[in-house]
Parts: structure tokens; C-alpha cells; sequence
């Protein structure tokens, strides 16, 4: 619960110039247009929202992300679905995290550790 309060104040404080865009988390009528789940939003579409409306619609309807985050101006696309991961914590704490696998072969720590590093550019 506070960590999506924090993530939501997050989003908030992302100024309008350097948002890159977004996804609807819950669906809502824009206009004449009703946006379902999982809609993807450009940066102009967020921008043409009112302000007021996009301050409220941010982190509860809508996620955004900066435009640092667009690669080649979309979401990455990534063959086949996301895989879940089950991290134990220790003290019976889990995490799940969900992705695609990056790299082909199994590989060192120290390897790991690079692709890591790597800011992803032209991967998709």
C-alpha cells in the first residue's frame, strides 16, 4: 500500500514536458472514446488532457512513464509473454518480478552483471 502510494506521487511529479507516455490502468471515457485497460497513450494524447483531469487521472487511471523510457518512441516490443520470477528475501518475504529473459546461454556473475549494466538500447 505505501509503495503504490509512493509510485503514484512518483508519476505526479512528472512535469508535462517529459512525459513520453502512458497506459490505462483502469478504463475511463476520454471525449467520446471509452479507453480500456491496458491502452497505450501517446505523449500527445496525455498532453491534450486538461490538466486538472490529468492530475487526477495520473497513477489511479493512467500510468506514465518519461520519454527517457521510449527507445524509439514506443514501449519495447518483446516477443512472447512476459515470464513471473519468484525472489525469495529471506525471512519468508517474496518478491514477483515479471519480464523477458535477456540474454540467450546461462552466463558468469560478472557477466550477468554487464548485460545488467547495459542501458538496452537496440535490444527489442
Amino acid at each position: 500500500m505505501a509503495h503504490d502510494l509512493a509510485l503514484e506521487r512518483t508519476q505526479r511529479r512528472l512535469r508535462a514536458e517529459r512525459v513520453g507516455g502512458g497506459k490505462v490502468l483502469h478504463a475511463f471515457r476520454m471525449g467520446e472514446k471509452y479507453l480500456m485497460a491496458g491502452t497505450t497513450l501517446t505523449r500527445e494524447q496525455i498532453l491534450s488532457i486538461p490538466f486538472a483531469n490529468r492530475d487526477a487521472l495520473i497513477g489511479r487511471f493512467i500510468e506514465v512513464w518519461p520519454e527517457e523510457a521510449n527507445v524509439s518512441g514506443a514501449p519495447a516490443k518483446r516477443a512472447g509473454p512476459p515470464k513471473r520470477i519468484i525472489v525469495h528475501l529471506g525471512a519468508g518475504k517474496f518478491n514477483v518480478f515479471e519480464g523477458w529473459q535477456v540474454n540467450a546461454d546461462v552466463m558468469t556473475k560478472e557477466e550477468a552483471q554487464a548485460l545488467a549494466a547495459q542501458t538496452g538500447e537496440g535490444s527489442n
